[in-house]
């Protein structure tokens, strides 16, 4: 077996066990066992428990923040080539298209989905470090735009507008994949197609952050 292969082993092994018992009851030796591996290689591939959960989300969320970093970019060099401000929604659909048209393993996004929701929830301090720190970079970026699109918008108003989009769009991911389980969701529609997903998305948060 490849140390690639092992690797992967392991982070699914750990993405498994994080999501299903929580970062702290979740041991070194319960992830081994259900990667097939032995106890050396978590050392040697990651060093320590705490650096394979900052592995495990840099390595969902590396390629996916990479398409998001770009998109951000892209409508940013536009709009100044045109010499106006970024729009409000091209910045938003830059974040959150990749996620729904680039996903192909649904079955591993629901369970990194339920990892995040723990990090959010604030049970495990580990996972949300982890995530914030993977997060950083991308949702500065984000930032950035959006103060560029909306300068008019007091610093502080506009920070509680990304926290009021982030968590939407979160709680958005988890219904979506739990219609795409076929889990009904009390309340909800049946689930609609991804570019409408994500069209009503847009113009919602588009909405909310341009609002005075």
């Amino acid at each position: 077996m490849s140390n690639t292969d092992t690797k992967e082993l392991i982070l699914d092994a750990a993405e498994n066990l994080f999501a299903a018992e929580g970062y702290h009851g979740t041991s070194i030796r319960a992830i081994t066992k259900e990667a097939g591996v032995n106890l050396a290689s978590i050392n040697y591939h990651f060093g320590s428990k705490e650096a394979l959960v900052e592995a495990l989300f840099k390595h969902r969320f590396g390629p996916l923040n990479k398409m998001r970093k770009e998109g951000i970019r892209a409508v940013m060099a536009e709009a100044k080539s045109k010499g106006r401000t970024p729009r409000v929604r091209d910045i938003l659909e830059a974040f959150i298209a990749p996620l729904f048209l680039n996903s192909k393993d649904q079955s591993c996004l629901g369970r990194f989905s339920t990892l995040v929701h723990l990090a959010h929830s604030g049970q495990d301090a580990a996972l949300m470090g982890a995530l914030v720190n993977t997060m950083k970079p991308v949702v500065d970026l984000l930032f950035k735009a959006l103060r560029a699109a909306l300068p008019k918008v007091p610093e502080a108003e506009l920070r509680w507008k990304m926290h009021f989009f982030i968590g939407g769009f979160t709680h958005t991911i988890r219904i979506s994949l739990m219609q795409g389980q076929g889990l009904k969701v009390p309340a909800m529609p049946k689930s609609v197609d991804r570019r409408k997903l994500i069209d009503m998305m847009l113009s919602y948060f588009t909405a909310g952050m341009e609002a005075s």
